[in-house]
């Protein structure tokens, strides 16, 4: 669920919290999550570039609840920076690419691989064709502009689609 940057702060749920650093939002259970924050201190040292809450604390829990996310068995770590809410491997990525050499530069190539995936598949799937659905299952866009509309989005995202380098028919 894609959000307005520091949503939180209007959600009556979300106790305040100091938000002047990135928040790393980690399931203070799991032995993985809780290396990458011991990790992360490590290679931090004092400079204190983030706060980490640990998803079963009440704020952790409510950021949980605020995004949509399962609060009862955590599958991803969080990182709140600016207000938008990372998740994943992008939340991952955005937390290597904040500590500085050479953790940085493997952040940006992480970030880099997973870009490269993310337009293969959406070439994939462009190229792939629609099932004709008939008169009576049709896109959600029901009037004819806005169909039009969302026809040129698709082309002009199949069009951006960059070729992958390991593409045979490419070059």
């Amino acid at each position: 669920m894609q959000r307005l940057p520091y949503s939180y702060r209007d959600d009556p749920n979300v106790p305040a919290f100091r938000n002047d650093l990135p928040i790393v939002v980690y399931d203070g259970v799991c032995g993985l999550c809780s290396g990458m924050v011991r990790f992360t201190l490590w290679i931090d040292g004092s400079r204190e570039r983030h706060r980490f809450v640990a998803a079963q604390s009440p704020i952790g829990e409510a950021l949980f609840r605020h995004y949509g996310l399962r609060y009862d068995n955590y599958e991803t770590v969080l990182v709140i920076s600016g207000g938008r809410c990372l998740q994943k491997s992008e939340a991952v990525l955005s937390l290597l690419e904040s500590l500085g050499p050479p953790w940085s530069w493997i952040g940006r190539i992480g970030a880099l691989v997973a870009h490269a995936a993310a337009q293969r598949r959406l070439r994939v799937h462009c190229q792939e064709p629609l099932p004709d659905l008939g008169p009576r299952r049709r896109m959600p866009a029901t009037t004819p502009g806005c169909r039009g509309e969302v026809s040129r989005m698709i082309d002009r995202l199949c069009d951006a689609a960059a070729p992958s380098p390991f593409d045979r028919d490419a070059a």
